[in-house]
């Protein structure tokens, strides 16, 4: 493809690369800090703090951080967009702060947990601090400086780990665990201004903010709907069961959480930055959403598959017995899991390509939807509250699946075509591993669980190569490219032939 820009493809495959590492490393790191907060606490501390982090969430959504989207989308560095954008993200942020903290009592009261008095003022400072975060982390992205924003992260999550791992040990409880999250986002954003050398002034424009509205409102509503529908969800359970449920609930979460951003993150995180940079060409376009489907399945099929099999065994002996409750809806998150990995980057896609507003609405739609499931199945628990999320999510997933067939120009059968290896091995690897915990069923659980890993891995791996061996091909020639030893840039085009 003569039309190809080699300088754009390199640094989106250097972009994922430092994506990954900015994922991998800190999702490393607060594993770490994760399954040692988890020996020593209970689920009722996750709970409570998970709850206060939840409603600091719920004030930092009324930040149009979409704005910052909108910068990446438009590639516009003005230093009068710049420091519209900031100083609009800065005020609502002290507002949403100042209006969480004077209602940190009635909350308290309502949810019948006054701890929450002294966490909300605490934690809700991240919302101050995430706002000022916007415009510095966009000037980042729109060059796809992945390997800045990798490095950046690596010191806060390391800091915050020492930070909460000293706290814990020492008896401070909660506040481990308040200090991490806090921590986490003041050394980012000091360390995203100190990275970019840039420094807000002084100026503020609306006709400059309302040329980026039509992007930025559409973007910062969708960040608002996806926290109402990914989040009210925390708040309804911690009411009305309980912080120990929430707890647990919290808990399924940021295991699925953490194994999503690790499967797929960086992956999405560069999608919608490399797609807008090389939106006039469709072709480039489609053959690098393609390679990146096939790519983000092949990790996060076996992975999921894999914890849902796992789960009894690892959850326990990892963690504590005291997390035994959230084997069910680990496996139930693990089955959503699977889709969720290509729609992180379907929404980059769709934004990208100038649809955020077809986008807003239908995470809208898929939202309202969420409510009533959430107020009817939360009162009867987290499992059966699951189950019907999952299933009302693979039953509206056609539609954005429908829409990213119309962006590409591309057939069903090509779009699914992409995942059907990464399944039938990852369905060999679930035999293989059912069918050893048959024929030795009396080993202790530590060699069981190792066993589950020597035999499913090997499994997976054979069988993709089999069937997959052309794409397997391609995503090599395009890794070796990355590395410099080829004569070009590949492009993807070899992986969805």
């Amino acid at each position: 493809m003569s039309d190809i820009n080699p300088s754009r493809s390199l640094a989106a495959f250097r972009g994922v690369f430092w994506a990954a590492v900015n994922i991998v490393v800190p999702t490393a790191v607060n594993l770490v800090v994760f399954i040692v907060t988890s020996r020593l606490l209970t689920p009722a501390d996750f709970g409570v703090v998970a709850l206060a982090a939840t409603l600091a969430a719920a004030a930092a959504a009324v930040v149009p951080t979409g704005f910052g989207d909108a910068l990446v989308q438009s590639m516009q560095k003005d230093a009068v967009s710049l420091n519209s954008v900031f100083w609009l993200c800065a005020a609502c942020g002290v507002g949403a702060y100042a209006t969480l903290a004077s209602t940190g009592g009635l909350v308290a009261k309502v949810f019948g947990a006054p701890l929450l008095v002294q966490l909300i003022p605490v934690l809700g400072i991240r919302v101050i601090v995430d706002a000022l975060g916007v415009v510095p982390t966009a000037l980042l992205t729109q060059t796809l400086a992945f390997r800045r924003i990798a490095v950046r992260t690596a010191i806060a999550s390391v800091v915050a780990a020492l930070v909460s791992i000293t706290l814990v040990v020492r008896g401070f409880g909660v506040w481990a665990l308040v200090a991490s999250l806090l921590t986490t986002s003041v050394v980012s954003t000091v360390a995203t201004f100190f990275t970019v050398r840039w420094v807000p002034k002084w100026s503020f424009n609306a006709k400059t903010l309302n040329g980026l509205r039509s992007y930025g409102v559409y973007a910062s509503g969708t960040r608002t709907l996806l926290f109402l529908w990914n989040q009210a969800d925390q708040i309804v359970v911690g009411f009305v069961l309980g912080a120990g449920q929430l707890g647990i609930y919290n808990f399924s979460r940021r295991i699925f959480s953490i194994i999503n951003d690790v499967s797929s993150g960086a992956l999405g995180t560069v999608a919608h930055p490399y797609f807008s940079g090389i939106q006039e060409n469709i072709e480039r376009v489609r053959n690098g959403f393609l390679s990146a489907t096939f790519l983000a399945s092949i990790f996060a099929f076996p992975v999921f598959v894999g914890l849902a099999l796992v789960a009894d065994r690892a959850v326990p002996l990892i963690f504590g017995p005291q997390w035994a409750s959230a084997l069910w809806p680990i496996r139930i998150l693990c089955v959503l899991g699977i889709i969720t990995c290509i729609g992180t980057l379907q929404a980059g896609l769709i934004n990208s390509l100038g649809k955020a507003k077809w986008w807003f609405y239908y995470q809208l739609f898929t939202g309202v939807i969420n409510v009533p499931i959430i107020v009817i199945c939360a009162p009867r628990g987290t499992s059966l509250l699951l189950v019907a999320i999952v299933a009302k999510t693979y039953l509206l997933w056609p539609t954005p699946v429908l829409m990213t067939l119309r962006l590409l120009e591309l057939s069903a059968r090509q779009y699914l075509g992409q995942f059907l290896a990464p399944l039938v091995a990852a369905g060999c690897m679930a035999g293989g591993i059912l069918g050893s915990r048959m024929l030795l069923p009396h080993l202790s659980e530590p060699m069981a669980l190792v066993c589950d890993i020597v035999i499913g891995i090997p499994i997976y791996v054979l069988v993709l190569c089999l069937t997959a061996k052309k794409k397997l091909l391609g995503l090599s020639a395009i890794f070796l490219g990355f590395l410099g030893r080829g004569n070009k840039v590949m492009t993807g085009s070899g992986v969805v032939g």
